[in-house]
């Protein structure tokens, strides 16, 4: 995320573009829903708009990286399923597997 030029940006323009910045707007107590730029809202709450700023690219980033990974993690949690099917199958075809 580049928040170069999000400052002049209205709230809810920058809630409903950058990923998380609701949450991290809540927490600055800055509506996500409103109309102000965010340089005004921020400084309505006395809060450095940069501090903000910082805190929502860092949540946009990590949850970029998470995006990244989760496809990931899904094809270990398949192969891992996939593996325990074989190993069954394996055991019912030996006439191992006791009922």
């Amino acid at each position: 995320m580049r928040n170069y030029g999000y400052e002049g940006k209205n709230v809810d323009q920058v809630a409903a573009r950058v990923p998380g910045a609701g949450q991290v707007l809540r927490k600055y107590g800055i509506d996500p829903t409103n109309r102000l730029t965010m340089a005004q809202a921020a400084a309505a709450t006395s809060t450095p708009v940069d501090e903000v700023m910082a805190v929502m690219e860092y949540k946009a980033r990590r949850a970029a990286r998470r995006a990244q990974a989760a496809p990931a993690e899904v094809a270990e949690v398949a192969t891992a399923a996939d593996v325990q099917r074989n190993i069954l199958h394996e055991e019912i075809e030996e006439g191992e597997l006791v009922a």
